[in-house]
């Protein structure tokens, strides 16, 4: 639920969907672990929390290594790629990786989700 409602400018709204989500997400439940991560860091970067940004990112970006959807680990990438994007960003950039490189050249997602890792990745 917090992934329309940020895309839409919802920001209050999704942050809430984050702590409940968070509370209601079964411990192995990956997708969803790193769904509201994602949101969260998208958040934080926005209010300027590089730190808490780069830690919520990186783990949902791990918690979409465990899987083999390329899909999934490419759209974590790009939540996370896109905390860099907002003034006074302080975080570490991914190092190249196989899966990146698969966002990038479009055999992991849709066309859209590939412009979007493009956009934000390189």
């Amino acid at each position: 639920m917090g992934t329309p409602l940020y895309q839409q400018g919802r920001y209050r709204d999704a942050e809430h969907y984050t702590d409940v989500s968070e509370e209601a997400t079964d411990p192995g439940d990956i997708s969803s672990e790193a769904g509201w991560r994602g949101v969260r860091a998208k958040l934080l970067a926005r209010r300027g929390e590089s730190d808490e940004a780069d830690r919520s990112s990186l783990e949902a970006v791990r918690f979409m290594e465990q899987t083999d959807s390329l899909a999934l680990h490419a759209n974590a990438l790009v939540s996370r790629a896109e905390c860099f994007g907002w003034p006074g960003a302080r975080m570490r950039r991914p190092q190249p990786s196989r899966k990146r490189s698969a966002c990038t050249k479009g055999r992991a997602s849709s066309p859209r989700s590939t412009e979007r890792a493009r956009f934000f990745l390189n």
